[in-house]
């Protein structure tokens, strides 16, 4: 802290300064990161020659590859740098390595193959990198040994999963052949007691498999029997990629399209709302994607079975849970598709059920009917279209003058909802009739105290068409 000219200032000693690095050609200056770039090419040389040389030998093989996740870039910085003949050297090294089988694997070859499955992963996403014959013989070997001889949710299991996903999500050879079981496990695990939405992600990004596999083969049970389950798996209904998964499914095969249907229709009385309006959503956009005969499947043994079940539930709990289902393709009414297939699937159940002895199926048969109405084919002649109106306006009377109270309160809620949206549809005699059985008779209808307040309540909705003032 003294000025310099004190007495007791020192003089430091000057630094010695550090030798240069000059590059033996020109003897140009090298600077501190071309240092560390020649370094790290050396470093990448000797790993290259360390992976070559371990491809013989299981420990070696394990400290070349490393068992962090941490490695996985530095490995493929290192297979950038080798040539297609040392690859297949190296792979040719590891099928030599690895047992025919992993029945009775012990810990140190399912360590060896997780390390292998991981230097597969890391060969693949290398873009300009071959797949060498020796390659796919060691990937069709993880797969054929993943359910049989390995545990269940082990490290191993999810390695060589992820390499045969790879290897099919890469377009390579024979990729048909390494994703059966693959698909059949991750089915399995996302279904699971510790299934997470990112096995489900992993499932809908290999969809494709599906159609790699023989629908009616024997071997098909066990995927089919995974897909039921994940048809009720929350993971599943309530994440994008788990409907458009089942979506995708239900538009396969119609055998398939049954098996999910029956799966899903087992659980609607006991699930939550919100679940049944993704069922909905989810028979909705299958049925936009399907053709041949799974969208006939999906319109008559999907679509047309709620509809029947609908008005025929032992309970009006379970009628309303299938309704909530079925409003969802209800709200696309205005589609003219749409509109066409709920007629023409619709209308052999409704007239039919308007019409039965037992009062509780006239109900909920008048429940669904006011929410599709009118039930018409967009493309019909105007003669079939006054001739269906007919119809239907007749079935509207019927159910306001029907000898049981709970119907005709289920007539009044129908006819106002009908006259509220669509009063500029009927003619002035068919309005003024239908206002004059409401407020003439059911208004005072003595019979039942519902059926007098479904009318006032019915009316003040009416009055919300500005048509109607």
């Amino acid at each position: 802290g003294r000025r310099r000219g004190h007495p007791d200032w020192k003089r430091r000693s000057p630094r010695k300064a550090k030798p240069e690095i000059r590059c033996s050609v020109g003897g140009s200056r090298i600077s501190k990161f071309g240092r560390l770039a020649i370094r790290w090419t050396w470093v990448k040389m000797e790993r290259r020659q360390a992976l070559l040389d371990a491809s013989q030998k299981a420990p070696a093989f394990l400290l070349a590859v490393g068992k962090n996740e941490g490695s996985s870039t530095e490995l493929g910085e290192v297979m950038q740098g080798m040539s297609g003949e040392e690859c297949a050297s190296v792979w040719s090294g590891l099928k030599e390595i690895l047992p025919d089988t992993l029945a009775d694997a012990t810990p140190e070859v399912l360590e060896l193959v997780v390390a292998v499955a991981k230097f597969g992963c890391v060969h693949l996403k290398v873009a300009d990198k071959a797949t060498p014959g020796a390659m796919k013989e060691v990937v069709q070997l993880l797969h054929d040994n993943l359910i049989e001889h390995v545990e269940f949710e082990s490290p191993a299991q999810d390695a060589i999963c992820r390499v045969c996903e790879a290897w099919f999500l890469g377009d390579c050879e024979d990729k048909s052949t390494v994703v059966p079981q693959t698909l059949v496990t991750l089915l399995m695990r996302s279904v699971g007691d510790n299934a997470r939405v990112a096995d489900v992600k992993r499932v809908w990004d290999i969809r494709e498999a599906l159609t790699c596999i023989e629908l009616s083969g024997v071997g098909f049970r066990t995927v089919k029997e995974s897909i039921m389950r994940a048809a009720i798996h929350p993971h599943y209904v309530m994440h994008d990629d788990g409907r458009r998964f089942l979506a995708f499914v239900l538009t396969l095969s119609p055998e398939l399209t049954r098996a999910v249907h029956q799966s899903i229709k087992n659980q609607l009385p006991w699930i939550r709302a919100s679940m049944l309006e993704q069922y909905g959503e989810l028979y909705h956009q299958a049925w936009k994607k399907a053709a041949g005969p799974a969208l006939h499947a999906l319109e008559y043994d999907c679509f047309q079975d709620l509809a029947n079940h609908c008005v025929h539930a032992a309970t009006p709990a379970l009628a309303s849970a299938l309704r909530k289902v079925l409003a969802v393709v209800h709200k696309h009414k205005k589609n003219k598709a749409v509109d066409e297939m709920l007629a023409r699937v619709y209308e052999p159940v409704l007239w039919r059920s308007l019409k039965v002895a037992n009062p509780t199926v006239r109900r909920q048969a008048a429940l669904l009917f006011a929410e599709v109405f009118p039930v018409q084919d967009p493309d019909a002649s105007n003669a079939e279209f006054e001739k269906s109106l007919t119809m239907q306006v007749n079935a509207l009377e019927l159910l306001m003058r029907d000898p049981v109270p709970e119907v005709r309160e289920v007539g009044v809620q129908a006819v106002s909802r009908v006259l509220s949206l669509y009063l500029d549809l009927f003619p002035v005699h068919t309005s003024t009739g239908f206002m004059n059985l409401l407020l003439r008779d059911l208004a005072f209808d003595t019979a039942s105290p519902a059926v007098r307040v479904a009318v006032l309540r019915g009316v003040a909705f009416i009055m919300d068409n500005h048509l109607s003032h």
